[in-house]
């Protein structure tokens, strides 16, 4: 009698195993307990797994999105659909870009930036501080006109990377002696309390080539539609 309580007290799925196993079954029988069985500890296994955490969590009927260390809050348009403001994520990119840039770039004694090249220009203009317009100056052709100045180059030395200008600016000339490429040269007009800024990023024996800088709020200075 000990011998059968000690058999009763083993786990559940034995004593059926041994039950259909000692029972007078047909093999049918025995098949489909074995089958049940089966799929009562599979269904165990199935309840027993964890829901997966979901990455976004809502806040006031927004989800949150992780975007590269920002927190981005967008509305949700039906429920469990999450979309990102990528406007944001574009305007957020284009902002630290400029800052790069501006971080990147030289600047003056009074505090402007300077391009030394065309796709430096380039980034200058996307800040829209300032217009820029480009020119190459050649000797012997006489005064050109650059907005609201006439420039003519006078003299060149490609060996010290040195040049020799003269300005024309609300009826006034001025000369501007062996000056240096990068090295920008202010000048007011039109009554303007910001200065223009002439700067020369290349010489060679014949022709300088350069920009010049124009405030936003000279007067009689027309707007720069060339495409550049």
């Amino acid at each position: 009698m000990n011998d059968v309580a000690l058999k009763d007290r083993g786990p559940l799925w034995r004593r059926i195993v041994s039950a259909v196993r000692t029972a007078p079954l047909t093999v049918s029988w025995r098949v489909l307990v074995v089958g049940v069985l089966l799929g009562l500890v599979f269904l165990a296994g199935r309840l027993s797994v964890q829901k997966p955490t979901p990455i976004g969590s809502e806040v006031g009927g927004s989800a949150k999105v992780r975007q590269d260390d920002t927190d981005v809050y967008v509305a949700r348009k039906s429920p469990g659909d999450v979309s990102v403001d990528t406007g944001l994520v574009a305007r957020n990119a284009t902002k630290s870009d400029l800052e790069s840039t501006k971080g990147a770039l030289a600047r003056s004694e009074m505090g402007t930036l300077i391009a030394r090249n065309h796709d430096e220009l380039d980034e200058l203009r996307r800040l829209g501080e300032r217009d820029y317009d480009e020119f190459t100056l050649t000797l012997g052709a006489g005064a050109q006109r650059v907005r609201v100045v006439q420039l003519q180059l006078r003299e060149t030395n490609p060996k010290t990377n040195e040049f020799t200008i003269k300005v024309l600016a609300d009826d006034k000339t001025f000369e501007k002696k062996n000056r240096s490429v990068n090295e920008p040269i202010f000048f007011y007009t039109g009554g303007s309390r910001v200065p223009l800024e002439l700067v020369v990023n290349e010489v060679t024996k014949t022709t300088v080539s350069g920009y010049l800088s124009i405030p936003k709020a000279v007067a009689g200075a027309p707007p720069n539609t060339e495409r550049k």
